[in-house]
C-alpha cells in the first residue's frame, strides 16, 4: 500500500506540474515561433504584392 501511495503522489504531482508548465510554456513558444516565421512571411509576401490588382470579383 505504500508503494501504491508514493506512485499515485508521484503521478499527481507530475499532471499538476505538467499543466502549469503548460499553460505558461505554450503561449510563449507560440509567440517566439510567430515572431521567427512572420518576420520570413513579410519579407516574403511584400515582394508579390502587386497595389494594382483588383479586389473581389462578381460571379454575374
Amino acid at each position: 500500500a505504500g508503494a501504491e501511495n508514493a506512485i499515485g503522489t508521484g503521478v499527481l504531482g507530475g499532471m499538476v506540474t505538467s499543466t502549469f508548465l503548460v499553460t505558461l510554456f505554450a503561449p510563449l513558444f507560440y509567440v517566439v515561433i510567430y515572431r521567427a516565421l512572420g518576420k520570413r512571411r513579410k519579407s516574403v509576401t511584400m515582394k508579390h504584392v502587386d497595389e494594382n490588382t483588383p479586389g473581389g470579383q462578381s460571379h454575374e
